[in-house]
């Protein structure tokens, strides 16, 4: 699947405020010490911020494995 430079903005944005707003959720239930609910939406969080990451450098993905995997692929330095 391609997408156009449009679709592309578009994504991006969306996936940031997701990301964005996964973590204000995650920080609110800090307060009433909700922990399982603060470690999924801060694993959302991440989860928008890499396929945001992926998604404006042009690699696309479908599933979550395949998020990690293309993230340690493009991204993170191997010795």
């Amino acid at each position: 699947m391609s997408l156009s430079n449009e679709e592309r903005k578009d994504i991006v944005i969306y996936r940031t405020e997701k990301s964005h707003k996964a973590f204000e959720q995650a920080k609110l239930n800090v307060v009433i010490k909700c922990w399982e609910v603060v470690a999924s939406r801060l694993y959302y969080s991440a989860y928008y911020a890499v396929s945001t990451l992926l998604i404006a450098e042009g690699y696309t993905t479908k599933t979550h494995e395949g998020i990690i995997n293309s993230f340690s692929l493009h991204f993170i330095k191997k010795d």
